[in-house]
């Protein structure tokens, strides 16, 4: 020790010889506090400790020069001596007996740290504290650009009043149990005569040697504290996500180990929507992978096709990108163009960017093309002629490989057999429909070939399921024939391509749509409250008649519920309660979402931005009523589909775990678990024209002027059980006359669905609604790829990460009707419903995709007043469908009588061609199906199989008659 001792004398007469000032050699001014001076030399000591810098005799007398400073500015006497006289009074004072303040550096920074060398300083072998690791968000053009930035930690301190000893006076007495040894002997007699001693920790001291006699008032005597530190956050450019930057002995502090490091972990932050940004620099519109970047360019029709475009894309650090095309230069939907050097900065593992060497990844760019909703007639006629006039004389097929010459077009062929004619059109863009009419057999597998995809029809039996179709569109009551598609087999359920992942098109939801937001009055006596659409999927399990799925494949959750769709059951899933529903669980009446009302709203005039340029506010002054809307914790969905030429229609989707059915004669029927009801608002130009609102099988629309309204916003009400919508309260009677059959609103709780909202847009390229919709377009090559492809939902900006894959879910949202066993079914008796039925299909089949706020097809009949049609119209107009049904069943029946003494009648099926690559295709198809070798086989057992062409889609219409399995396959050699 007198070693050290002599040695850090020589150090003072040095440092009073060099005269340097301590202030300055600490980088503190002459008014610093104590935990400044503490702080400085913190910092300073880690920087030059011999440890860390092992070799440089530089660093090593600075840490000794920085101990002798602190160690003079610490102590308050001290410091007023060194004040007022400076170096020479403090040496001095030391030769005059005063104060020792010269410790070894090294005690020094262990006694300061609590313990020894600190974290990193391995030499002395002290007790290192635990390491502290946090997560920081990086905006992605500060991963691009580099930054320095500040952030604050809340961290455990050595408590600076008392110096981490936890007593006021900073003095710890020595403890009179175990006289400072920490521990004591004591003896346990065994026998007589016979002790055993034990040394165990004293309970005094607690095993330190030492006690407090006054606690300190800072710290109650725990010798720290915690307090919040400001760190510096170096981020260098193109760091990688995940980069790890060590703070060292900047981790939790105590008297009892060396403080640990800390660890800070740098990962992408989400873009921040709420900030403007003009430049759209702040990661919104770039993803990033590794040292490359992704950029989504969406262009139109005309762009497409034709190109001759320019577009600047505004990159992360201001510049401009700049991507263009030729004239004439086609770009297809998907097409990546890879932009090199302009990627993320390429960092060097070393931890050192390269940036000033200009090297960095590459951008790739997607483009996709987004097709006009519709085309109007004139340019349709226009377009379709000139394509024709390039076809014949280029021969090019605008078919999936667009713009690929072909073989000249095949014209119309006439084929002759001894019982009659044919005429089919073989033209490239014609589908040919043809029926095999097959006697004598049972119904064949459904063709799937390349060309030609078939389905059994049952001639008898779909007639018969059409008129019933239309006797159920009266008697369905609560299940909506408009939530279930015409041809299910037809879809395949799966997620459309580029509807999930990266660099998706948000765009805002326009503000006018918020303004106008319905509000909705419950039911004052309802029991059946909105439901959160992630707990209900919590409460059920995906099965198939009534079986669970396999637990691998369940996906409960609105990220991946459309993955279920893979699963062999389709559409035939159901979500099925885990509980019975006879119990009512808490989950299906979700009185916990019951909408809770907020302050009323002052007076006043309400700002609208639908108003002329300049007016600012418009419309009557805002009521102050008694119930303003509240908020549920169920959120809404809203979607936002854009019809073009500035009309909007808005779907506001409320969903609840159960729906309660209504009651003929006290009987009820009808229940289901699952309910999904919708309002429709449609604008032009931002201003409400008209509004839909579902009602059990259908719904109404009214002009927006009629509805009621709460200052601006529209007013419906909810009925109890059912929660079909109505323009206002009261008995809802439908269907049946004299009102038998009725809803119920009324001025209930008031729900306003615009304070908790899941907002979307959703785009198709055409209108592919549930009733009439082209469900089958072009044949697919395999017969795992569905023909039917819903519109892409896309997350509004409001909600950049709502979960999409719930949507294109394809099954029902509730349980199968329970069958006629299970004793909690019944039927009904003379209505002959039963009390519980299929649960709903969600949003995407309630023809989201209709061309006009209307959900039926045909032109959109809007009321132009909200008083209820008159019951006794309804009851004459729904049952005159009914006699009209049967009307036409019999009709029909008497046509199939006729034909079927010249026709044999048996199994149908009908076969759908699509002729894009000539008619000698379609027909080696057609003698491929095991459809035509079944017929063939008949045909040798003496039946008389046959073939009908009943038709041309796109052509005129064909010649009755039959072609036998012998004058087809004649005839593929003649079309050749």
């Amino acid at each position: 020790m007198w070693v050290r001792a002599a040695l850090l004398f020589v150090c003072l007469l040095q440092l009073v010889a060099c005269a340097e000032d301590f202030y300055k050699l600490l980088g503190i001014d002459k008014q610093a506090s104590k935990s400044d001076i503490k702080r400085a030399y913190r910092s300073l000591s880690k920087k030059f400790h011999p440890d860390k810098n092992p070799g440089d005799e530089t660093a090593k007398q600075k840490f000794v020069e920085i101990a002798a400073a602190y160690e003079a500015l610490s102590d308050t006497e001290t410091r007023q001596i060194y004040d007022k006289y400076g170096h020479e009074g403090l040496q001095q004072h030391a030769q005059g007996g005063g104060h020792q303040q010269h410790h070894d550096p090294f005690d020094l920074f262990s006694r300061f740290f609590g313990g020894g060398g600190g974290g990193g300083f391995g030499g002395h072998g002290e007790r290192r504290g635990p390491d502290m690791e946090v997560r920081i968000a990086v905006p992605l053009r500060d991963f691009y650009n580099g930054k320095k930035t500040e952030f604050h930690l809340e961290k455990q301190q050595i408590c600076d009043e008392c110096d981490g000893t936890g007593a006021s006076d900073k003095q710890l007495d020595v403890c009179g149990e175990c006289h400072g040894h920490g521990v004591v002997i004591r003896k346990h007699m065994l026998a007589p005569g016979i002790f055993q001693q034990m040394q165990v920790r004293c309970d005094h001291c607690g095993g330190q040697g030492k006690i407090i006699k006054h606690k300190c008032t800072v710290c109650d005597g725990s010798r720290v504290v915690r307090k919040v530190n400001e760190f510096t956050l170096d981020i260098e450019k193109g760091a990688p996500v995940g980069h790890r930057i060590r703070y060292e002995n900047d981790a939790d502090e105590s008297p009892d180990w060396v403080a640990g490091d800390l660890i800070v972990t740098l990962h992408e932050k989400e873009p921040d929507l709420d900030v403007d940004n003009e430049l759209k620099v702040d990661g919104t519109f770039f993803r990033r992978r590794g040292d490359d970047l992704y950029w989504k360019e969406t262009l139109g029709l005309r762009e497409a096709w034709m190109g001759g475009w320019t577009r600047n894309v505004t990159h992360l650090d201001g510049h401009v990108v700049q991507l263009s095309r030729p004239r004439g230069k086609v770009v297809q939907s998907g097409t990546v163009e890879t932009v090199k050097d302009e990627g993320m900065p390429i960092w060097d593992e070393d931890g050192d960017s390269v940036y000033h060497k200009t090297k960095f990844g590459k951008l790739f760019i997607e483009y996709t093309v987004v097709l006009p909703d519709q085309m109007e007639k004139g340019m349709e006629k226009d377009f379709w002629a000139l394509w024709e006039k390039w076809r014949m004389k280029k021969g090019v097929d605008l078919g999936k490989d667009s713009g690929r010459p072909v073989k000249p077009a095949v014209k119309d062929e006439l084929f002759l057999d001894p019982l009659g004619h044919v005429y089919i059109t073989f033209s490239g863009m014609r589908d040919v429909f043809v029926v095999f009419w097959l006697t004598n057999r049972d119904p064949p597998s459904p063709i799937r070939s390349t060309a030609a995809r078939a389905y059994m029809l049952y001639p008898t039996l779909r007639i018969l399921a059409l008129t019933a179709g239309v006797i159920a569109s009266a008697r369905a009551l609560e299940q909506d024939h408009f939530d279930t598609p015409i041809h299910p087999e037809w879809l395949d359920g799966h997620m459309p391509t580029g509807t999930a992942g990266d660099g998706k098109i948000q765009k805002d939801i326009p503000s006018y749509v918020l303004e106008y937001a319905p509000l909705v009055h419950l039911a004052e006596d309802e029991i059946h409250w909105p439901s959160v659409m992630d707990e209900h999927l919590v409460h059920t399990k995906p099965s198939v008649d009534f079986k669970p799925v396999p637990k691998g494949e369940q996906h409960p959750t609105l990220w991946d519920l459309g993955d279920l769709n893979r699963h062999d059951g389709g559409l035939h899933l159901y979500l099925q309660s885990r509980d019975d529903v006879m119990t009512s669980p808490a989950w299906m009446l979700s009185a916990h979402n019951m909408p809770v009302p907020p302050p009323a709203a002052p007076e006043g005039n309400e700002t609208d931005s639908a108003a002329p340029k300049g007016e600012g506010k418009r419309g009557e002054k805002r009521k102050k009523i008694s119930k303003i809307g509240g908020r549920s914790p169920a959120p809404v969905v809203l979607t936002v589909v854009d019809k073009g030429d500035g009309v909007i229609l808005a779907f506001w989707f409320y969903f609840y775990s159960y729906n309660l059915g209504n009651s003929v004669f006290g009987v009820g029927f009808g229940d289901h678990v699952g309910d999904w009801e919708h309002s429709v608002m449609k604008f032009r130009n931002g201003v409400p024209e008209t509004m839909f609102i579902s009602q059990h099988t259908g719904g109404r629309t009214y002009t927006f002027g009629v509805m009621e309204k709460y200052g601006k916003r529209p007013v419906i009400y909810s009925a109890k059980g059912s929660h079909a919508l109505y323009a206002t309260p009261g008995i809802q009677a439908y269907i049946l006359p004299f009102a038998i059959l009725h809803d119920t609103t009324s001025h209930g709780p008031l729900w306003d669905p615009a304070l908790n909202v899941m907002s979307y847009h959703y785009t198709s390229p055409e209108d592919q609604s549930d009733l009439g919709a082209k469900f089958v377009s072009e044949p697919s090559t395999s017969a795992s790829v569905t023909d039917f492809t819903p519109g892409i939902l896309t997350p509004s900006l409001q909600n950049p990460n709502a979960p999409t894959s719930w949507f294109y879910y394809a099954g029902c949202w509730g349980d199968k009707g329970y069958p006629s066993n299970d004793p909690r079914q019944y039927q009904a008796p003379i209505i002959g419903e039963r009390k519980f039925v299929d649960g709903p299909f969600g949003p995407r089949f309630k023809s989201i995709g209709r061309a006009d706020v209307c959900i039926q097809k045909g032109p959109c009949e809007v009321s132009t007043t909200i008083a209820p049609r008159l019951w006794l119209l309804d009851w004459l107009y729904n049952w005159a469908w009914v006699c009209g049904g049967f009307l036409a069943l019999v009709v029909v029946g008497i046509a199939g009588y006729t034909v079927g003494r010249h026709v044999k009648w048996g199994h149908t099926m009908l076969v759908r061609i699509r002729n894009g690559k000539g008619g000698k295709k379609v027909l080696e198809d057609v003698e491929r199906s095991p459809l035509l070798s079944e017929a063939t086989s008949e045909a040798e057992d003496g039946a008389e199989p046959s073939v009908v062409a009943l038709g041309v889609e796109g052509g005129r219409a064909v010649t009755y008659g039959t072609i036998n399995a012998t004058v087809v396959e004649g005839a593929t050699d003649r079309v050749g």
